[in-house]
This record gives structure tokens, sequence and C-alpha cells, in this order.
């Protein structure tokens, strides 16, 4: 793998971001890809380069549902998905949650046992929607073990957040 390609499809994967609530969020990847595409043009990347980054940037986004294929893709992937994870994933699901008006928690049912999971309106309830299933879904064995020892970290923090609260998940 290029390195270059590399830092490139990097730099430009989420160029194109917009809000977790917009209705456009979900075509994101293709729109960073077709932005990248014309930037990467302009800076005299070969063809085939600007072909295998954007098909990174495209492929890359857990909203798409794709597992790439190419390893650009695949490295790319898991990288934007152990951004979730861990220390620094964990202050971006609360700071998420505060941005659209969310709650840390819901106030009765923490652990949602009787009412649906709602990861908009509470960052706890995003735990078990999307961040402790992550690491399923690692396409590389270092992103497989990286993503398993952040998520580690995740159980950790929802085991003090248990006994803070004296609430059993």
């Amino acid at each position: 793998m290029d390195p270059r390609e590399a830092i490139a499809a990097a730099l430009l994967h989420d160029v194109v971001n917009p809000p977790k609530n917009d209705p456009g969020r979900a075509t994101a990847s293709e729109r960073s890809a077709e932005l990248g595409r014309e930037w990467l043009t302009d800076l005299h990347f070969e063809r085939d380069a600007i072909d295998r980054i954007c098909d990174a940037i495209r492929d890359h986004s857990h909203s798409r549902g794709v597992v790439p294929e190419a390893p650009l893709g695949r490295a790319l992937q898991d990288a934007d998905r152990l951004e979730a994870l861990g220390a620094i994933g964990l202050m971006r699901c609360v700071a998420t949650g505060a941005r659209l008006q969310g709650h840390f928690f819901h106030s009765v049912d923490l652990w949602a046992k009787a009412r649906p999971l709602d990861d908009h309106r509470y960052s706890v309830d995003h735990f078990f929607t999307k961040l402790l299933h992550l690491s399923g879904t690692m396409c590389t064995e270092a992103g497989r073990l990286e993503a398993q020892r952040r998520t580690a970290f995740l159980e950790q923090f929802l085991a003090q957040l248990e006994t803070e609260l004296g609430v059993k998940r």
C-alpha cells in the first residue's frame, strides 16, 4: 500500500461531514469521494491512485454497510471505526449527544430493559447500538486486536457507571 495514498484517504475520508442528525449523512462518504477526486486531480495524482483512494473513501463508511475489498479501503474502514472506540471515542460519543441536545442516559431505564434503545436521545444507548459491536466488524487482524482493547475500556466505563449509579445492567 502506497503511504501517500493512505495519507490522502485518511485526510479526505470525512471532508464532507454533516451533523449526525442530518438527512444527508448517509451519502457523506460518496460526497467526500467526489470532492476528493476533484482535489486529487488538481494535485496531479495518477488516475489509478485516485480511483483507489476514492473507492476507499466511498466504502469506509459504517452507514454504507460495505466491507471494502481493497487493502486501502479495509485499513481506512478499520481506522475510522477505531476512532469511535476507546477514551477518545467515549468523549466523542458524549460530545455528539450533547450537540444533539440529548442526555447522558435515560433517567429511569438506564440500560433500556423496558424501552427501545435510542442513541439520538441518550449517549449511553450508542454504546449498545453501535460502539460495542464495532470490534466484530474490523477487516484486519491489527484492527481487531486494537478494537478489542478499546472495547474493553468502554466495558470498564459502563461497569463503573453501573457502580456509581447503583443500577445493574
